[in-house]
Order: C-alpha cells, then sequence, then structure tokens
C-alpha cells in the first residue's frame, strides 16, 4: 500500500510539470503559480479539515513563524521558480533538475541538524553533479546555437535549480514543524495559504492577462494544482505506513514520469534527447543514493 501511494505521488509531480509546461505557453508564470497554489490550497485544507480538524486548532503560535518560512521557501520559492523553471526550459529538462532537491536537502542538514555525509551520498552527489552537468550543457549548447531560444532554456535550468534549493531548504524546516507542532497535512494546508498570500501582490499585475488567455489554458493550470495537491497527499499517506528510505526513492521518480509524457504529448513544444534521458537517469539514481546514504 506505502509503495502504490509513493508511486502514486511520483505520477502527480511528473504529470504535473507537463500540465505546467501546456498551460503556461501564454500565461505569466506569477498567474499559473497563483492559481495552482488556491487549487492546491483548497483541496488539501479541505482534507486537513476532514482529518485533523482538532490539530488545526490548536496549532502553537510559534509554528506560524515556522510555517510562514515553508510558503516562502516551498511555493515563492519551490513552486514558482519551479513553473517558471519548467516554463522557460521544457519538462523534460527542467524536471530533473528540480528534481535534485534532496541533494540540497542533505546540505541544509549537514549544515544545521548537524547530519554527516556517507559513502552513498557522496556517490549519489556525484551522479547528480554528472546528470545535472549533461543536462545545463546541453542547453549552453543551445544557447549558443539559438540565440535568444536558447538563452530562454539555460535561464530555464537556472530557475529550477533554484527550485530544487528552496524544496531542499523547505525539507529541513518540515522536519522542524512536523517534528514539533504540528501534523504534516495541517503544515501543507497552512504553508500553501502562506504560499497564497504571498504569491497574490505577485501576481496582481498579470492578473488581467486571464481575460486574453484560453480557458483550456487556465484549466490545464488548475489541474496542475489538483494534481500537486494529491501528490502531495499521496506522499503523506506513503510516509505514515513505510519509513522515509522506501517512499522517497520511489517518490523522486517523478522526472521519469515527466520525461516520458513530455515524449508522448509535447514533441511540438520540446525535444527529449539521448543526452537528457541520460542525465535524467543519472539525477534519479543520485538522488536515491542520497536518500538511501541519509537514511544509514
Amino acid at each position: 500500500m506505502a509503495i502504490g501511494f509513493a508511486f502514486l505521488a511520483a505520477c502527480c509531480w511528473g504529470t504535473a510539470a507537463v500540465l505546467v509546461r501546456l498551460g503556461l505557453r501564454r500565461m505569466h508564470s506569477t498567474t499559473g503559480t497563483l492559481i495552482s497554489l488556491v487549487v492546491s490550497f483548497l483541496l488539501v485544507m479541505a482534507l486537513a479539515l476532514i482529518f485533523n480538524f482538532h490539530d488545526l486548532r490548536v496549532i502553537p503560535a510559534i509554528a506560524f513563524a515556522w510555517l510562514a518560512l515553508q510558503g516562502v521557501l516551498n511555493f515563492v520559492v519551490g513552486r514558482f521558480f519551479n513553473m517558471t523553471g519548467v516554463s522557460l526550459a521544457g519538462a523534460s529538462r527542467a524536471t530533473p533538475i528540480i528534481a535534485v532537491s534532496p541533494l540540497f536537502a542533505a546540505v541544509f542538514a549537514f549544515l544545521f541538524l548537524g547530519e554527516r555525509p556517507t559513502v552513498l551520498l557522496i556517490f549519489g552527489t556525484l551522479g547528480i553533479i554528472a546528470g545535472v552537468g549533461l543536462i545545463v550543457s546541453e542547453s549552453l549548447q543551445d544557447s549558443a546555437r539559438s540565440g535568444t531560444a536558447g538563452r530562454k532554456v539555460l535561464l530555464g535550468s537556472l530557475f529550477a535549480l533554484g527550485a530544487a534549493i528552496g524544496y531542499g531548504a523547505n525539507n529541513v524546516v518540515t522536519k522542524e514543524v512536523v517534528s514539533n507542532y504540528t501534523t504534516p497535512l495541517v503544515a501543507a494546508s497552512m504553508s500553501l495559504l502562506f504560499g497564497t498570500i504571498y504569491l497574490f501582490p505577485m501576481a496582481l499585475r498579470s492578473l488581467p492577462e486571464l481575460k486574453r488567455v484560453p480557458g483550456i489554458d487556465v484549466r490545464f493550470v488548475a489541474l496542475s494544482g489538483v494534481v500537486q495537491g494529491v501528490g502531495v497527499t499521496a506522499m503523506f499517506f506513503a510516509l505514515s505506513k513505510a519509513p522515509v528510505v522506501v517512499a522517497a526513492p520511489i517518490g523522486s521518480m517523478n522526472p521519469l514520469v515527466a520525461l516520458t509524457l513530455a515524449h508522448l504529448f509535447l514533441k511540438r513544444l520540446e525535444r527529449v534527447t539521448a543526452r537528457t534521458v541520460v542525465g535524467t537517469l543519472l539525477v534519479v539514481g543520485g538522488v536515491v543514493l542520497v536518500i538511501l546514504g541519509r537514511n544509514l
């Protein structure tokens, strides 16, 4: 059962990347991120009200500072940079880079939680660096050949790397929150609320564009919010039934899902090359080693 939930999370996150790519063709990433956040918040908050209503009523005051920080790291830096990176670089290139977030989580855990690197973590790091290097080197080549279009891909890769850093740092903050203050479902719903509050002023300038954006694009972005909300919830259930060492590596397979779906449905928008495939496999393998190394 736990493996099934973790696999569902991976499928959801990989699918969300493709939906974002389809939805942001004629929409600013700030607008798209706000729409997806609102949809995710409504879904996760509904689940929290159903399953953790009492915990929502007794959140300690100090926890709100941590939840506010979660909102910045997970949704302003994480999801906003994620969606911008996918919009600029494409799902097949941005998603593997975003998937290196466990590496940054390990770095922050080393710096702030006193965790020490293991042999597996070191080998996983080398694999991640090699995989990201392959993907980014292709972006650099495209930049040299294609001018503005190539620079757009390179900028998207950098946004994806920023999202990975945000997600990685958020893992450390989340550990503090769920260990000492509230349940994971309540933490997710409240951090989504803070993220929505933060993104709203950023999206105000671009919101009028929704009058000109085709309805299908809005639906794609809204559906990505539903899918991401389901993915988060599925991973919560997986982690409640199995150790992190079992659930997390399966969830980190989402770039393979994104790569497959991009090849099937995004042929007109982006190309999936052999270098991207090899880089993705190196990143996924490295992420699995990093997660396993942190739990030895």
